[in-house]
């Protein structure tokens, strides 16, 4: 399975070869505007039980529980924890410490 390593952010002010980006967790850098590439889907069968949460964090508030079989879409992953898609839904639910995560 090949890597997945994309961190959402929110571009908060642009320049002509830089970007200011806001990361999920409320932190912002300057990133050259190379770096920045629309965010990849891929789609993901979930194996258990688990929390969505507003926040790529546990005492976030939770938005919905995933079953186990429901069909979600990744659109990135931030420190221990995935961007996911599951119909109108969006929010982050932790990973387990086997998947490979991104850092900023």
């Amino acid at each position: 399975m090949a890597s997945y390593s994309a961190i959402p952010v929110t571009i908060s002010a642009a320049t002509k070869n830089y970007y200011i980006v806001i990361y999920p967790d409320n932190t912002s850098a300057i990133v050259k505007a190379s770096q920045i590439k629309p965010l990849p889907e891929r789609t993901e069968t979930i194996r258990y039980r688990r929390s969505i949460y507003d926040a790529p964090d546990s005492n976030a508030e939770e938005i919905t529980v995933l079953n186990a079989k429901d069909n979600v879409k990744i659109r990135g992953i931030f420190k221990s924890y995935q961007l996911i898609v599951l119909g109108d839904k969006t929010g982050w639910t932790k990973i387990s410490s086997s998947k490979k995560t991104a850092s900023k």
